[in-house]
């Protein structure tokens, strides 16, 4: 059998170790990653009496990080332009209203796993918005005019209201 303080010592660097690595990594660690270093914690708590920390906000951060990295492995170019940047998380938040709404009144299309699965979904685009926030380009669209639509619009010659 393994020396108590050596095993103690290893999950102790395990645990370093994972931390280190999510500090450095930009979207931290995958999910099987973030399970590791979990029962990493668990163990070391487990092997040296120290009270076992609450992790549900590790618990509500895992699926979004891995959300993210799925995410990014499939689109993994965004937008410079913050309108339309804006808008892909416009998009998931009407997701999320879809989900809730079928929830309530249309219960058979969805419940509270897809509200949480698009709720997640958003809560990764946000991320993914504000980590690009010092690359936007913050300069409006071109613009054209638009002539002839409703305004000091003459009227055809032989008609009456401007219909013609």
């Amino acid at each position: 059998m393994m020396d108590q303080q050596k095993l103690i010592e290893y999950v102790r660097y395990s645990v370093k170790y994972l931390e280190t690595r999510r500090d450095e990594i930009p979207f931290g660690l995958g999910e099987f990653s973030s399970m590791d270093l979990e029962i990493y914690r668990r163990a070391l708590a487990s092997l040296t009496g120290a009270p076992q920390p609450v992790s549900a906000v590790m618990d509500i951060l895992s699926p979004i990080l891995a959300e993210i990295e799925r995410a990014m492995r499939k689109f993994p170019m965004w937008p410079t332009d913050t309108i339309h940047a804006s808008k892909i998380i416009d998009e998931e938040i009407g997701e999320v209203s879809k989900a809730v709404l079928q929830a309530i009144y249309e219960p058979h299309k969805s419940g509270p796993e897809q509200v949480r699965e698009e709720a997640i979904q958003a809560t990764a685009m946000c991320i993914r918005f504000i980590a690009s926030l010092d690359k936007y380009q913050y300069v409006p669209s071109a613009q054209h005019e638009q002539p002839g639509l409703f305004i000091d619009t003459p009227s055809p010659v032989g008609t009456e209201g401007g219909a013609a």
